[in-house]
């Protein structure tokens, strides 16, 4: 039996009002959940055979968590159905190089208000080459029914604190959503006075400059940054391009959105939207659709899912010499992304190696003890959105990411219906309102008066010198909901630590450090010399650590 649930590990504060109707993806049982989306009420009970209706091969053993995990990769190389390989990973590289130029090429005035939205430099830390065998193998972790990964010992996910310190782009701010109108008409007529071209040549072969609602990426540039284009359309045309290619990266390949032309209808407003919460939920989204069995390549923005793993697992970086950047500078430049091999046999490793992967071995708060006194939005619960994608952002189910201790976290918030099966095309997320999900997002203050946040008073503090903890019931129960491991052969019981090189300082000095705050605890002086000495050593470490 699963260990018994206490009272909620982190409630909200003055909850709004009631939302939508809400669809919960969990059920008691865990063999019952009702999830299916509105166009498919009519068939779904006939057709969701997908979902959870008893215990699985390496987990989980109830339902209550990740109903639609039959549908999920790791089910098909669990019971060896399936070993789809590696995703294909979009990326615009090419198209960044373009518009590095551009920028550069600008005038002093327009570089100016580029500069202004806050995004001019996204162009500039796009990796190079995307690792598609360890980008695919830690998809193969991710369950879209709590939006985080699984790993042998817990839940890990990209947080908007993550988000602000790899890219570099605003968190707080407006919501980008569908609340402004899209359809088809006026999106055209906002192209064609962006191109300076008439609609009937919009789709004219070969240009064929208009296609479903995406605009030719070459037209973007060779039109807006022709000599003697006005300002205003430079600016706006770099900004389309940049923002489609390096945040909203879909698998159009030569095409963008002409919605993002809504939120830039005034420049001045630009950099008042929180690009960050809509890039991660983007981003979220990619790696839901990418989850499913049939599915064989991923989206979003996968530099901000590399550097987020090179940031929190060290054994996964790369081999080079990092760079060395600034203080305020996007952890994104920090990494030399190399060319790496896309074998099979390198994703077998990753595999392998995320199945031995210990607790010791993350770096929990790369960015500093305390990474919600940097950056408030972090500890926000509810819905990101990016037009009409709405994913749930739950903190409370990866506090050591947030230097608390993790407790049985809180029943997942869904405010809507979902429709994930093995098929990706099908998969689908229905939130019966959104203009709900902005004003969720726009309850959250930076007063100290949440009213949709992670209440940290209501968590415990990791001790001092002390990198991650869980209480004692977290892991039952989490081998109970979850599917922790990806190869059959490794049990369904935590794994002890391996022992690394001495090159590999990050764990090295984990285990120092919980070696030393223990004898702290038991000496039980704090005017001993020694004690005063390791003390101060472990600060000076934490004071290094949070300046490179």
């Amino acid at each position: 039996m699963p260990p018994k649930r206490g009272a909620p590990m982190s409630p909200l504060s003055n909850p709004p009002p009631a939302p939508p109707p809400v669809c919960s993806i969990h059920s008691s049982e865990g063999s019952t959940a009702t999830i299916g989306c509105s166009r498919r009420d009519r068939k779904a009970r006939d057709r969701d055979t997908w979902l959870f209706t008893g215990p699985m091969g390496g987990g989980p053993r109830l339902g209550s968590l990740i109903p639609s995990y039959p549908a999920h990769v790791a089910a098909c190389l669990w019971d060896g159905t399936l070993d789809r390989g590696k995703l294909h990973c979009q990326s615009r590289f090419v198209v960044c190089k373009r518009i590095k130029k551009w920028y550069y090429d600008m005038s002093v005035e327009l570089k100016v208000k580029v500069f202004a939205t806050s995004l001019s430099h996204l162009p500039m830390i796009m990796a190079p080459h995307i690792d598609a065998p360890l980008i695919s193998a830690f998809v193969e972790r991710w369950q879209p029914d709590t939006n985080t990964f699984h790993l042998p010992f817990g839940e890990m996910t990209i947080m908007l604190h993550d988000v602000e310190a790899i890219l570099g782009i605003p968190i707080d701010g407006r919501a980008v959503s569908c609340s402004q109108t899209d359809q088809e008409r006026p999106l055209i007529n906002q192209v064609c006075e962006l191109l300076s071209v008439r609609d009937d040549r919009l789709r004219v072969d070969p240009a064929r400059i208009w296609d479903k609602g995406g605009v030719k990426i070459s037209s973007i540039i060779d039109n807006c940054s022709a000599a003697g284009r006005d300002g205003k359309y430079q600016v706006t045309g770099w900004l389309m391009t940049a923002i489609g290619c390096c945040l909203f990266t879909d698998k159009s390949k030569s095409r963008l959105s002409a919605k993002i032309l809504l939120d830039l209808g005034n420049l001045d407003d630009v950099h008042q939207y929180s690009w960050g919460s809509a890039c991660l939920a983007f981003l979220y989204r990619q790696l839901g659709v990418a989850s499913r069995s049939e599915s064989r390549g991923i989206g979003g923005c996968l530099t901000l899912l590399q550097a987020w793993i090179y940031e929190h697992f060290p054994c996964f970086r790369p081999r080079s010499i990092r760079k060395d950047v600034g203080p305020s500078d996007p952890r994104a430049s920090r990494w030399v992304y190399a060319p790496e091999s896309k074998d099979m046999d390198r994703l077998a490793s990753f595999r392998a190696r995320l199945d031995k992967l210990t607790p010791e071995e993350v770096l929990w708060t790369p960015f500093g003890a305390n990474p919600s006194a940097q950056c408030s939005r972090t500890v926000y619960m509810g819905p990101i959105c990016y037009r009409d994608i709405g994913e749930m952002y739950n903190p409370d189910r990866v506090t050591r990411q947030l230097g608390y201790v993790q407790r049985i976290p809180q029943d997942v918030m869904f405010f809507g219906k979902a429709y994930r099966p093995p098929n990706f095309r099908q998969y689908e997320v229905d939130f019966h309102d959104l203009s709900y999900l902005e004003k969720w997002w726009n309850r959250f203050s930076t007063d100290g008066n949440y009213s949709s946040s992670l209440i940290l008073t209501s968590l415990t503090p990791v001790p001092e010198g002390v990198p991650y903890m869980s209480t004692d019931n977290y892991m039952e129960w989490f081998f109970d909901v979850s599917h922790p491991h990806i190869t059959p052969g490794f049990g369904e019981t935590p794994v002890t630590a391996p022992i690394h090189d001495r090159s590999h300082t990050e764990y090295w000095v984990s285990r120092y450090e919980r070696v030393i705050h223990a004898l702290i605890q038991e000496t039980n002086d704090p005017d001993n010399p020694m004690v005063v000495a390791a003390k101060q050593l472990m600060q000076d470490w934490k004071v290094v650590c949070d300046t490179q």
